[in-house]
């Protein structure tokens, strides 16, 4: 039976994300062998996608929404020597509505509709772009998750901005209701196929058994927020990100937690 954990291989992706993007199209084929990656440090560097378009021929769409950043990227690009496929740089925020958009982006640079591969990382909004995506259906889709969430509680940062993102829980009952399955994660990645396509994959949805390979990681980074029997808050490690912990107080970031 097929096993994406054993396909696990970093060419330029944190934990193994490039290897398992390889495998499962190796199962499901590629129909357009079009990419769409934002929220990619740069080209290469925590990338999803450098392989597909630097080795594999692919119509790569790189978005960045810092000037300086993009500027960067098209510098980067301009000494790339070696690329085999296409590339688009596209200096722009992604939202939720409006021109910036995901629907609207794709649209304008001629997307397919069913475009192969999404790769979403920005650190808060992950969760709310992919959910107003409606008019395009990418067969395959990489989503950040937050690993300091327990990963069986639904947890959604505001859908008016925030830093918080969303738990595993809550983005794969997003990729549900979009006629995904869930077919593997790795530390901080969801990984969905189109429900139509993921027959070769075992276990959909099943998050115990996504999590299962590297869940003693897991359990190292997960923060549980307590209280001391003189009221006193406190949170069961250091924080993983950043100096400070954010308090659900006049200061802190906007919780959006669902029923």
């Amino acid at each position: 039976m097929l096993d994406l954990n054993e396909s696990a291989e970093s060419v330029t992706s944190q934990n193994g994300e490039n290897g398992i993007i390889e495998a499962i199209f190796d199962e499901i084929g590629t129909k357009n062998k079009v990419c769409v990656e934002f929220g990619a440090y740069d080209l290469k560097e925590l990338s999803n996608v450098y392989p597909l378009w630097n080795s594999e021929g692919w119509r790569s769409i790189l978005i960045e929404g810092d000037p300086e950043r993009h500027d960067q990227l098209q510098d980067h690009y301009r000494e790339h020597s070696g690329n085999t496929g296409e590339v688009e740089l596209i200096q722009s925020m992604v939202e939720t509505t409006g021109r910036n958009r995901l629907d609207a982006i794709l649209e304008r640079q001629g997307v397919p509709l069913d475009f192969d591969l999404l790769s979403v990382d920005v650190d808060g909004m992950d969760y709310h772009i992919w959910k107003e995506l409606n008019e395009f259906s990418p067969r395959v889709v990489v989503i950040e998750f937050n690993p300091t969430i327990l990963p069986w509680k639904r947890v959604v940062g505001s859908a008016d901005g925030n830093y918080v993102g969303a738990s595993l829980q809550a983005i794969s009952e997003l990729g549900y209701s979009k006629a995904y399955d869930l077919v593997i994660t790795t530390v901080n990645n969801a990984i969905f196929v189109k429900e139509e396509e993921s027959d070769p994959f075992p276990d959909t949805n099943d998050i115990d058994a996504a999590l299962e390979p590297h869940f003693e990681e897991t359990l190292q980074m997960i923060r549980v927020l307590g209280r001391t029997y003189e009221g006193e808050f406190f949170f069961s490690g250091p924080p993983t990100h950043g100096q400070s912990f954010t308090f659900a107080g006049e200061h802190s970031e906007s919780f959006e937690v669902p029923e």
